[in-house]
């Protein structure tokens, strides 16, 4: 950095020079340029002098008391470390951002593929259950999609969003969303196993502490007033280790571990 510094201002009368010539040369104008060649030469001179007046006097200075040399390069050596650190740990956040915008992307492209087979899956059930849950069937599968959100990230699931508008106005409490949410799950249980309505690879998930999720899992269910809105999601590992770790988090601090079981096996 100091180098180029010195190279810099070495080179600047030269280069200032340079620049104006070239504008006197169109001019013909010889005079001129003879003074500007000789004022950029003196310039030229009295930064080489300043600088090696400069560099005598720290040498000197350096002579005098060496433990400025010492201090010195301990600087340069500390500010050489601190830079390199601070390049060496920019590097990996970028890459890590880079992994992340990849993995992003990608759970993007997943979403994307597994909508359409969701969607026909869930229309299925609704149409099948519209009665059950006081709700209006829907005519087609387009009537169930939500015209912005179809799906939410988070944690590395997927959870599509789906609608299905009510009979009337009556808002439910969350234990009658509850029971709406396991009877529409009996359904998805029933349809997987009788692999009705099914365009993809159906296979229930067993997590490590013994607990069972269908293929395709109810994961909430809202009353927005006018409809419900479904977040349901394909099982897999990632999302029984997030319906486990939010379970533990809702339960009471006197509960045991040991209560956390989720089977469908039992549904009426």
């Amino acid at each position: 950095m100091i180098l180029r510094w010195v190279k810099n201002l070495i080179l600047f009368p030269i280069m200032w020079f340079w620049e104006r010539y070239q504008k006197c040369k169109e001019k013909n104008t010889v005079g001129k340029m003879i003074f500007l060649f000789a004022f950029s030469l003196t310039g030229l001179a009295v930064i080489l002098i300043s600088l090696g007046f400069i560099t005598h006097l720290i040498i000197i200075k350096a002579l005098q008391h060496p433990e400025v040399i010492l201090i010195g390069i301990g600087v340069i050596w500390v500010y050489l470390y601190g830079k390199s650190r601070y390049m060496a740990g920019r590097t990996s956040d970028e890459a890590i951002l880079e992994e992340q915008e990849r993995s992003l992307e990608e759970q993007k492209e997943n979403a994307l593929k597994g909508l359409p087979a969701m969607t026909m899956f869930m229309y299925s059930v609704f149409r099948t259950e519209s009665d059950a849950i006081d709700c209006i069937a829907p005519l087609t599968s387009a009537e169930i999609q939500l015209p912005e959100e179809k799906y939410i990230l988070r944690n590395g699931i997927c959870f599509y969003q789906f609608m299905v508008s009510k009979k009337g106005t009556t808002m439910y409490d969350r234990l009658m969303l509850d029971t709406f949410k396991k009877n529409l799950q009996y359904s998805i249980q029933t349809k997987l196993r009788s692999r009705d309505c099914i365009s993809f690879d159906a296979k229930d998930i067993h997590d490590e502490y013994g607990n069972i999720f269908d293929a395709v899992v109810i994961d909430n269910i809202e009353d927005m007033g006018k409809y419900f809105q479904f977040s349901v999601v394909y099982a897999s590992q990632a999302y029984a280790e997030f319906d486990r770790c939010r379970r533990i988090m809702e339960m009471p601090s006197s509960s045991s571990l040991g209560e956390l079981t989720v089977t469908w096996s039992d549904k009426p």
